[in-house]
């Protein structure tokens, strides 16, 4: 019975070395202190196996704020656990910053850099949104400064328009009025030419009763003449 024994936690160990948790050992009497240490082991090794991949399912689901409980174990296992809800705060941290920082940027923010120091890949992701903010940072002062510029650009045109405009309309007035002298001067000389022809016929008129009053006069001397 004790060679069946012997073989029995031999082939038990075995399985457990390979990785293989699925033997059920039961104490064959009460004097048996082996099984029970070994179903203990199993027990622990079992539970220690499931917290285990409880945190790595939530680690691929990117439920990163899931911790195992440590007070369920005692010894190396629980500075497993403890090792393990350490990864996932290392984890945490530096994602919840990228994270925020990404928020803010999606809302219109431009963060100041992260100054906090990573290990890795973490820091390597800082830096990388560090430079993203800075390019941003500078594509935003060359748009404000374009701005700037279009905005002087379009008051100088502004002003110069303006000012073609106030030279057109002061020289459309100064054409106006030389339309309007102009045609004072053509009505002046209209009337002159006017009065000319009137003072013209006026002299005709005495011309001609002039000559009728000489002729009179030469017929009267003529008829004087005849009586003498």
């Amino acid at each position: 019975r004790r060679d069946a024994r012997r073989c029995q936690g031999q082939s038990t160990k075995k399985k457990i070395g390979d990785g293989d948790l699925s033997s059920e050992v039961v104490p064959k009497d009460s004097k048996d202190e082996i099984a029970p240490a070994m179903k203990a082991t199993i027990d622990f090794l079992r539970d220690i196996v499931a917290e285990i991949n409880m945190l790595s399912k939530a680690a691929v689901e990117g439920k990163f704020s899931t911790r195992g409980d440590m007070d369920r174990f005692k010894g190396v296992y629980k500075g497993i656990v403890k090792g393990l809800n350490e990864v996932m705060d290392a984890v945490t941290d530096p994602l919840n910053v990228a994270a925020g920082y990404l928020v803010r940027v999606v809302k219109g923010e431009i963060p100041q850099p992260i100054t906090k120091e990573y290990s890795g890949d973490f820091e390597a992701l800082k830096n990388n949104l560090n430079d993203m903010g800075a390019i941003l940072r500078g594509m935003l002062g060359s748009i404000r400064e374009t701005s700037t510029n279009l905005t002087t650009a379009t008051s100088e045109i502004l002003a110069v328009t303006t000012e073609q405009a106030s030279m057109s309309s002061e020289q459309s007035a100064a054409v106006n009025e030389a339309t309007s002298t102009l045609q004072e001067v053509r009505q002046t000389a209209e009337q002159a030419a006017e009065r000319a022809r009137q003072l013209l016929e006026l002299a005709q008129e005495s011309t001609r009763i002039s000559d009728e009053g000489i002729i009179s006069v030469q017929s009267t001397q003529e008829g004087m003449n005849k009586i003498k």
